[in-house]
């Protein structure tokens, strides 16, 4: 029983690491070319013809892009419902690498 327990502590504790790793701070660019990247463009030009917006020069600040990607924004063809599967840190990551852009 002694050694049972044994195991199991162990094989707890070498878990640690792994639980501790998804407190890492979010890929920006990552989870941009995974998320926004597709209609965007990984540079984030935008596709005039398919009338999807650049956002690599957006006026907007990371708050109101975390704001969007989290909320949505009513009057929006398609951003007006938030986002799926991304997080607070998620957004934020996102917005931070759309204001690297083209710097």
């Amino acid at each position: 029983m002694k050694r049972m327990c044994l195991i199991l502590m162990l094989a707890l504790l070498s878990a640690i690491p792994f639980s501790l790793r998804s407190q890492d701070k979010p890929d920006g660019a990552y989870l941009f070319k995974a998320r926004c990247g597709t209609c965007h463009s990984k540079n984030g030009e935008g596709l005039a013809s398919a009338q999807i917006p650049a956002i690599n020069k957006t006026p907007l600040s990371a708050e109101e892009l975390t704001y969007l990607i989290l909320k949505g924004k009513v009057g929006k063809r398609v951003h007006y419902e938030p986002m799926v599967n991304i997080d607070d840190a998620g957004a934020k990551a996102v917005a931070a690498h759309i204001k690297n852009l083209n710097k």
